[in-house]
């Protein structure tokens, strides 16, 4: 699954709350996929100060590779802050998604 932004959808309170739940029931599930990547302004889900820091570090222990795109952590001034996942870059990003049969993207 890969994240590019911080709703999912329309950018208003539905949008940002369904990106919220989706992040929250991955956490509860069974069923998780293998990787999780935040691109983009996803990253800010990533950093110290966000509400879904804790619920994403669950994930984490969950097993779920969580990886953070370093160069929108770089544009956003924010790679000092990143809290949960690993750091990547491109060559990270593109394997990953290389590697899998289907990217969902939000």
């Amino acid at each position: 699954m890969m994240f590019t932004r911080l709703y999912i959808g329309e950018n208003d309170d539905l949008g940002k709350a369904s990106f919220r739940d989706i992040i929250v029931t991955l956490s509860e599930s069974e069923l998780v996929p293998r990787t999780l990547v935040f691109w983009n302004n996803a990253v800010k889900a990533c950093v110290e100060g966000s509400p879904l820091l804790a619920t994403i570090n669950k994930i984490e222990r969950l097993g779920v590779r969580v990886l953070v795109a370093g160069h929108a952590l770089d544009k956003l001034n924010l790679k000092a802050e990143m809290r949960a996942g690993k750091l990547a870059n491109h060559f990270d990003l593109l394997d990953a998604i290389s590697q899998v049969q289907k990217v969902v993207t939000f």
